[in-house]
């Protein structure tokens, strides 16, 4: 089997082990944890390893934050840097999905769950993916 060759390290990330081809490279709630000048570069190494898919999670809004106190003590990872916004995926050629219904940035949202409703409303963000808490992004390589 072929493999392509990747970098050891982007901005001092230890990417070791990513080198060849993998049929689903799958990053859940990875993204937001990177430096925002890092993004482009991240996801076009994660492209260029996967063989048929790529799939991404990350909040669907501007969740900035620092580190964070864990069971373990403060840990500076836990910290929100960077923020990608829907339209970078649509732009790359990303099928879009909703997870979790409760963007907070979006009105919608924000009344039906004064309403009581957001938790009959979960499945809808699949199709509506604006009003989801986080983005799911499919792309087929």
């Amino acid at each position: 089997m072929p493999t392509r060759q990747t970098s050891s390290s982007v901005r001092g990330m230890d990417i070791t082990g990513l080198e060849g081809e993998w049929d689903t490279v799958l990053a859940c709630e990875f993204l937001e944890h990177l430096r925002q000048d890092d993004i482009e570069e991240v996801v076009d190494l994660l492209e260029s390893v996967a063989r048929q898919r790529v799939v991404f999670s990350t909040p669907n809004f501007p969740d900035f934050r620092g580190g964070g106190e864990t069971i373990v003590g403060f840990n500076e990872f836990e910290a929100h840097r960077s923020y990608v916004p829907r339209e970078f995926f649509r732009r790359r050629g990303y099928r879009l999905l909703g997870g979790g219904f409760g963007n907070p940035r979006n009105l919608l949202v924000r009344g039906l769950t004064r309403l009581g409703l957001a938790s009959s409303l979960h499945s809808t963000t699949r199709l509506l993916p604006r009003l989801a808490e986080a983005v799911v992004a499919v792309k087929d390589v």
